[in-house]
């Protein structure tokens, strides 16, 4: 079921009961625009505003405050920004579903720069240090971000993160667009789905969510998103990567674009309308996109154990024929003849 809230907010819920499972209710509030609506020059801050507002306080209190106050209760919710996307998900059992909605009402309403505390923040910069350090001494976190770096076409949104980054992002202005990120609730749809009672839950809906204000211009929801600046590399790229490592390993990684047609794109009007239709063809070509995938890594390692087998034996092969072409051999060979039958 899809209503529109009655009261200002305008935000659109749409409802589902199911009976998958009688204790879990999933909540998700879902918006487009996302990191790559962000200029090179905020991007540092904006990447760093979800997690100086889950340290902080992203629901207008102290997390270790949050905690004690959900004691007891069933009730998750994170929120969450992407490439094209902002997103609240949560999930709760039927009996707290009055609290799933109440974060969400307060994480419209709170302003996280009233959360910042100098004390707090220089602790939260400090384990963003130290988690930073911490991957620079995992070969295999190195490996992963060189290879998304050049994926991407060296993009400074795809660049390893340095610790010198994060004195340089600014805390002010990381509150203010996580604040403006979850601010306006006519960008977002929310869905419901779970073992519930719609009667009781939509007076909820339309206490919590309708009495969310919103801007004075609200923007409503976006139409079209701007395309990240990721470009694949038009040639071959090569490249060797060495790293110390306690114990000997070696990962190899071969990687080349695959662009799969939008299902519900209109040249003519040049939209795309979501369909059902759309979803499930998207869904195909992705799904054989990765049997495809496996089908090719399978080929190759086999290709390359045969190639091993190959280089081994034409090693091996000059040294058993010296072997036995060696006098020494010959004359245990003539010494062990008599004992043969």
């Amino acid at each position: 079921m899809l209503f529109r809230s009655s009261f200002v907010s305008l935000v659109q819920v749409a409802m589902k009961q199911t009976d998958f499972l009688d204790d879990q209710v999933l909540v998700r509030c879902f918006a487009r625009d996302g990191l790559s609506e962000v200029e090179q020059k905020d991007y540092l801050d904006a990447l760093y505003a979800n997690t100086i507002a889950s340290e902080l306080g992203s629901y207008g209190v102290k997390p270790e405050v949050l905690a004690d106050i959900l004691a007891g209760k069933r009730c998750d919710v994170a929120a969450k920004t992407g490439t094209y996307y902002r997103k609240v998900d949560g999930e709760a059992s039927p009996t707290d579903i009055e609290s799933t909605l109440q974060l969400i009402h307060m994480l419209f309403t709170s302003d996280v720069k009233d959360m910042l505390v100098p004390e707090e923040l220089e602790a939260v910069l400090r384990m963003q240090e130290e988690a930073i350090r911490n991957r620079s001494r995992d070969p295999v976190s190195i490996y992963n971000q060189t290879i998304r770096h050049l994926v991407y076409g060296k993009s400074f949104q795809s660049r390893p993160l340095r610790v010198k980054d994060v004195r340089r992002m600014k805390p002010a202005k990381a509150c203010e667009h996580f604040n403006d990120s979850f601010r306006d609730p006519s960008e977002f749809t929310m869905m419901l789905v779970g073992a519930f009672d719609e009667k009781r839950v939509r007076p909820m809906i339309e206490k919590y969510l309708g009495s969310i204000q919103p801007l004075p211009t609200p923007k409503g929801r976006t139409p079209r998103v701007t395309p990240a600046p990721f470009k694949f590399p038009r040639g071959v790229v090569n490249k060797d990567l060495r790293v110390r490592m306690v114990e000997p390993m070696a990962q190899a990684s071969i990687t080349f674009p695959v662009n799969i047609p939008n299902p519900d794109y209109d040249h003519k009007s040049d939209q795309a309308i979501p369909s059902l239709e759309g979803s499930i063809g998207l869904t195909r070509e992705k799904l054989t996109c990765v049997f495809a995938s496996s089908i090719i890594e399978r080929r190759l390692l086999a290709l390359l154990r045969e190639r091993c087998l190959q280089a081994t034996a034409k090693r091996l092969r000059p040294r058993t024929q010296l072997l036995c072409l060696s006098p020494h051999c010959s004359s245990l060979l003539q010494r062990f003849q008599p004992l043969t039958p």
